[in-house]
């Protein structure tokens, strides 16, 4: 822009053969004009071209960041004044410098070039995609690009952030100590942070609780089909056998746990109910429920029986309905994204749909099933 003065501090000879004077620095940034226009590129009347809160050049008290010899090249060590990112590791210059507040008025805090650092103890290299060599950018340790470690990020200037001598890009529990870097499973998480370590659809804790084995994908939480499914105390254990013939009652015939006339052991879905004249079963049968886990000889859960038995009341409340059917999307697999049984997370109790991946076929059968919408289980209809 052509201002009718003697100078007009762009550093270019106009069409009056005016020219600034050598050395002139309208914006006060410590790079003179013609620096800033022929050579580096910047707004010779802008402090902050970029609006990354630093100012262009070096002019101490107010400016000391990026051109620090006011050359207007972008030399070793050096942040580029044209450039708010200038290692492309997601985190502004100024952020990865500590800065909270930008060091001069020139900037334009609405832009989003400008990103204060909320917390200015830690501070990373503006210059260094990997501040630590860890393996990581800095912006992806920094997920949410605020300049502090927040719950669940690793720290991009710390190598080892748990400190358990595994670097991070190379620590399968990152944030948890683990000094033996164990993965029983080979997935992406370590034993130290995985919650289904053996992969096999049920979690270490859930395992624990009900005497099987969480770091040996053969052996599940004991179900009531013949099979000794944890392979310590021998078949149906913890079941009753009320005539002591070796038999469960929930697998015998000697006994029919809904009372439609079929013995347990042939019965392929023990958790029928009587209603109106005639029989109804559930829509899962016995293999399906023993697959999920859930028991397959009781129609719902109760407060005077309150076992998980409906597999499609995962609150285990004695309803299925809305609630039950959120618990998709609240997990990893949510939005229709299937998750295999060979993936990190596959959860079988969450399989309804029995096809060994969890997704929007699972959830949609709440609206298929007849106890849907908050409906309570048959019996307690």
């Amino acid at each position: 822009m052509h201002i009718d003065t003697r100078e007009d501090y762009d550093g270019i000879i106009d069409t009056d053969g005016c020219d600034d004077s050598p050395g002139d620095d309208w914006d006060g940034d410590g790079i003179g004009d013609a620096v800033e226009v022929l050579v580096a590129g910047t707004n010779p009347m802008d402090m902050d071209s970029d609006d990354d809160g630093l100012c262009d050049g070096h002019k101490p008290p107010v400016c000391t960041s990026e051109d620090g010899n006011n050359n207007g090249i972008v030399d070793p060590g050096e942040t580029d004044p044209t450039n708010p990112d200038t290692d492309g590791d997601g985190l502004g210059d100024a952020l990865e410098r500590g800065l909270t507040a930008p060091e001069t008025p020139d900037t334009d805090i609405s832009s989003p070039n400008w990103q204060p650092d909320s917390d200015p103890s830690t501070t990373t290299d503006p210059t260094k995609p990997d501040s630590d060599g860890d393996g990581l950018a800095d912006g992806v340790e920094d997920a949410d690009h605020d300049g502090q470690k927040d719950p669940g990020e690793t720290e991009p200037s710390s190598g080892d952030t748990d400190g358990d001598g595994y670097g991070d890009g190379t620590d399968n529990c990152p944030l948890l100590a683990s000094p033996d870097n164990a993965n029983t499973d080979g997935h992406d998480l370590g034993d130290a942070c995985d919650a289904d370590n053996d992969d096999d659809g049920f979690s270490d804790a859930d395992e624990a609780a009900m005497g099987s084995a969480p770091l040996l994908s053969g052996s599940t939480p004991e179900v009531c089909d013949g099979v000794d499914n944890d392979g310590n105390e021998g078949v149906d254990e913890g079941f009753p056998d009320t005539n002591s013939d070796g038999e469960a009652d929930c697998h015998d015939d000697d006994f029919d746990a809904d009372g439609d006339g079929i013995g347990n052991a042939s019965d392929d879905n023990d958790d029928s109910w009587y209603d109106n004249g005639s029989w109804h079963d559930d829509i899962f049968p016995d293999d399906v429920e023993n697959y999920l886990g859930t028991a397959k000889d009781v129609a719902c859960w109760t407060e005077q029986n309150p076992i998980d038995a409906d597999p499609l009341d995962c609150y285990r409340d004695g309803e299925a309905g809305l609630y039950d059917s959120m618990m998709y999307y609240e997990a990893p697999q949510a939005y229709g994204t299937a998750l295999t049984n060979d993936d990190e997370g596959y959860k079988r109790r969450l399989d309804i749909f029995w096809d060994y991946e969890v997704g929007l076929y699972d959830s949609m059968m709440y609206f298929q099933a007849p106890q849907a919408y908050g409906y309570f289980c048959p019996y307690e209809k």
